[in-house]
């Protein structure tokens, strides 16, 4: 371990995660749901496997599919372990799963339901064969909607003089990297 560690210095050893089904064959119903890892503490940034489910359908129940690794995982973040008199310490940086695979995980109706916004309560309306939101939240009018598309149509993609040159727009990346750092990523909400 201390010879593919790529600060020999740091003690805490980062794991990013990923949970998804994957179809085996194209003509078969069978799937794979492997609970895969990756460090970049390590020289050796390759995904492992921590521990596949194989069947036709997706696990069930996911409690049974989840719970040995749950406990594994709460054991390893709440002590330390030593190796070759060095004390480590065991983080869960992130966990990266698609839509489809997050609302499974989480329990939750699909990004295309009804009630498919995982931080709020809004319920959209259907109309024309099409979602919609009735809410005035400015999130859903403005940051996600109106800006989002004046922002790729005009400024980012657009054409001269309402596009926006590279350099202004790696100095607005720039600062919003800088706001990352103070600000959590999460939004919580009211309705």
């Amino acid at each position: 371990m201390n010879s593919g560690l790529t600060d020999k210095n740091n003690n805490v050893i980062k794991i990013q995660l990923n949970i998804d089904g994957i179809p085996l064959y194209n003509s078969s119903s069978i799937q794979f749901w492997p609970i895969l890892a990756r460090s970049l503490n390590f020289i050796n940034k390759e995904p492992f496997v921590i521990a596949i489910y194989s069947g036709t359908a997706k696990p069930e129940p996911l409690s049974e599919y989840l719970n040995s690794f749950v406990e594994e995982t709460m054991h390893l973040l709440n002590s330390k372990f030593k190796y070759l008199n060095k004390t480590y310490e065991f983080e869960v940086e992130c966990f990266t799963c698609d839509a489809p695979a997050r609302s499974y995980l989480k329990q939750i109706k699909g990004h295309n339901s009804k009630s498919a916004c995982e931080r709020c309560t809004v319920t959209s309306l259907y109309e024309n064969k099409k979602h919609f939101y009735p809410t005035r939240d400015p999130m859903y009018l403005i940051y996600l909607g109106v800006v989002k598309r004046l922002l790729v149509m005009y400024w980012i993609e657009g054409k001269r003089p309402m596009k926006i040159p590279k350099f202004s727009l790696q100095v607005i990346n720039n600062k919003i990297r800088n706001m990352k750092k103070i600000h959590t990523n999460r939004v919580h909400k009211k309705n």
